[in-house]
């Protein structure tokens, strides 16, 4: 009979989820960002990945959404990228 007493305890625990929010700049900026892909040897896929988690992570979403934009055009695929830019 203890065991029943149990599984009443368990159904009774409620989780509590807690949301943070995360200022985000809702204005679009423009602001003109150049890659440099007339050099010698192109941007390479890892360079471009590198540079938009780079802003990305340090808060700079115009300039990530501007790579990681650039990285879709020119048919490259990651799994990372997609779903950064869909954030």
């Amino acid at each position: 009979m203890e065991q029943s007493g149990d599984k009443n305890q368990e159904k009774a625990k409620v989780y509590e989820v807690t949301t943070i929010p995360v200022p985000f700049p809702l204005g679009e900026k423009k602001e003109k960002i150049t890659i440099n892909t007339n050099s010698p040897s192109k941007t390479s896929k890892e360079e471009i990945i590198r540079q938009a988690f780079n802003f990305h992570s340090r808060g700079n979403f115009q300039k990530a959404l501007k790579y990681y934009q650039y990285f879709i055009n020119q048919d490259f695929k990651d799994y990372r990228v997609f779903s950064n830019y869909a954030v």
